[in-house]
């Protein structure tokens, strides 16, 4: 776009310290372009903590009818009643980590049997809540899977990957602001899915193909520094493919010392937004959800000390979807809840 002579900025969604942030201004700087912040919105009184308002029951209906019910509420989801609005397009890089192989990145050193039990857990993460009709329907429809694991699980992970996580779950997150403004995955049209899909995983899981390609736009580029790792290709020692002399140089930044640099209240939610689940999912025991879920293993789960968020906010996205609430033309009316966030 630069080349072109396209007036053009960027923007990163994330408090000050996250190293989401950090980098996005880095790579602005780097080539030259404006580069704004979008921060989360938070309240605060002069007595208290800043927090963030959330409505779960507007979430919720958000996500799933944006996306015909192929999204979570813990994904980010656009205002469901607001009109297409034209004006400039924006861009973003959803799909990018199929250049470096998707889920493969970072497992090439991995011994093969840890390869293997880690495909498991992504077909069968959560065994113990589901019912026993419903663990049979998972594995059955992870059979093929499980069937190629043995002989290519790098592959296997690369695979699920586009197909899955790119194919269906990214593909309906970017629906969703697709609907309200003009929105392009440069990284994920059909173009880039053949190229990929053409390439063994053995060329992409080190990132060996990304530094090229960012060397073509910016040699500089290539030597970003980024937070807690490295490039995977010269993870342990330099590779040849940057200058050995600058490896130390390249040492990755700590992750940021404030609350706030990895913080993220969908994961931190609160004990507002968790009495709130409690309360929902566990009403009815005659729900559907509990055709699917155990019901004394998803009580447990809920009453834990240790939650595990995003399995919650699953089993409360699949609550409001057996329901029909998201069929509904306008969202039922919620309470609006708050999460308390660091305040640095």
């Amino acid at each position: 776009m630069r080349v072109a002579g396209l007036n053009f900025s960027t923007m990163t969604m994330g408090f000050p310290e996250h190293p989401d942030v950090r980098i996005g201004r880095e790579v602005a700087r780097i080539l030259g372009v404006r580069h704004r912040v979008d921060t989360p919105a938070t309240t605060s009184a002069t007595t208290s903590a800043p927090t963030v308002s959330v409505d779960p029951v507007r979430r919720a209906w958000n996500s799933l009818r944006l996306c015909d019910g192929m999204m979570t509420a813990y994904e980010h989801s656009a205002g469901g009643q607001r009109r297409f609005r034209p004006g400039r397009p924006a861009f973003d890089g959803v799909g990018g980590e199929m250049l470096r192989g998707g889920l493969a990145h970072g497992w090439g050193r991995r011994p093969a049997e840890q390869v293997i039990a880690r495909v498991g857990y992504l077909l069968l993460p959560d065994p113990w809540i589901l019912t026993p009709d419903a663990r049979r329907g998972v594995e059955l429809a992870a059979a093929s899977w499980r069937d190629q694991v043995h002989t290519a699980p790098l592959q296997v992970l690369a695979d699920y990957h586009r197909l899955y996580k790119v194919g269906r779950l990214a593909a309906a997150t970017r629906n969703c602001p697709s609907l309200t403004r003009a929105m392009t995955s440069v990284l994920m049209d059909n173009a880039m899915i053949r190229v990929v899909a053409g390439r063994p995983v053995a060329e992409l899981h080190d990132e060996r193909v990304v530094a090229a390609a960012l060397g073509q736009l910016n040699p500089a580029l290539q030597r970003l520094v980024f937070c807690a790792e490295r490039w995977d290709f010269e993870r342990d020692h330099p590779s040849g493919l940057l200058p050995e002399q600058e490896w130390a140089d390249r040492a990755p930044l700590p992750l940021g010392t404030g609350r706030r640099s990895g913080y993220n209240w969908r994961l931190s939610y609160g004990p507002n937004v968790a009495a709130f689940f409690r309360r929902t999912i566990l009403a009815d025991r005659t729900h559907p959800l509990f055709d699917v879920v155990d019901w004394s293993a998803t009580r447990n789960l809920l009453h834990a000390d240790a939650r595990r968020p995003k399995l919650v906010w699953n089993l409360y996205t699949a609550h409001f979807l057996l329901g029909n609430g998201w069929l509904s033309p306008t969202p039922a009316v919620g309470d609006v809840l708050t999460v308390p966030v660091p305040a640095s």
